[in-house]
């Protein structure tokens, strides 16, 4: 993905510039592309993943049970297997929308595929680490979108439980991420108004 985003740059010059098409289409295509082929990787990581664990647990029925926690994140609650997944993708999918657009946003500042390669992994995993061991931010941990990579955690209400913030459920997740979709597809289709007025000027 970031080699996707950060080849058109030759010698610090955005080469996609030159192309005869207007620079949101191909900023567009190219989105579209690395969308593609993550819900593509991550369907087949699903589906080894679920494979897997039906030969290894034993969890093969979608309806089998999963002990849990409640709404209130203190009583338990039955929850099955395919609630959880489904919810899980939702969120996963939009959690890959928002990682492109995010690397699409930071490829225009940071032109080097392997330095922009552990940004995003700075980004998304030190939400996924550092959080929990800091005890200041557990009352807005729900804010973080990459918190919610472990969807498991998030729709049992396990993580509610574990940092005391009943925000962290699935609800929350859909609108802090979507809310950051939205945020970061502004500022990438303002920057390519701004550099396509910039181009034909």
């Amino acid at each position: 993905m970031t080699s996707l985003f950060t080849d058109s740059y030759k010698r610090n010059l955005n080469i996609d510039l030159t192309y005869p098409l207007k620079l949101t289409e191909l900023r567009m295509s190219k989105f579209v592309t690395a969308l593609f082929y993550s819900i593509i990787s991550y369907l087949i990581y699903m589906l080894v993943s679920f494979g897997l664990s039906s030969l290894i647990s034993g969890i093969g029925s979608f309806n089998y049970p999963l002990v849990a926690y409640g709404e209130d994140g203190i009583s338990m609650h039955v929850y099955d297997t395919l609630t959880i997944m489904l919810g899980s993708i939702a969120i996963h999918f939009l959690l890959l929308v928002l990682l492109v657009l995010l690397v699409l946003l930071l490829s225009d500042y940071i032109r080097n595929r392997l330095y922009l390669f552990f940004v995003i992994l700075l980004i998304v995993y030190s939400q996924v680490l550092v959080v929990p061991l800091i005890p200041p931010l557990y009352g807005i941990s729900h804010l973080f979108p990459f918190y919610y990579l472990n969807a498991k955690s998030i729709i049992s209400y396990e993580s509610a439980f574990l940092l005391g913030n009943l925000n962290l459920n699935f609800k929350t997740g859909i609108l802090v991420i979507t809310g950051y979709i939205v945020l970061l597809s502004s500022i990438i289709f303002t920057n390519n108004f701004k550099n396509q007025k910039r181009m034909e000027n």
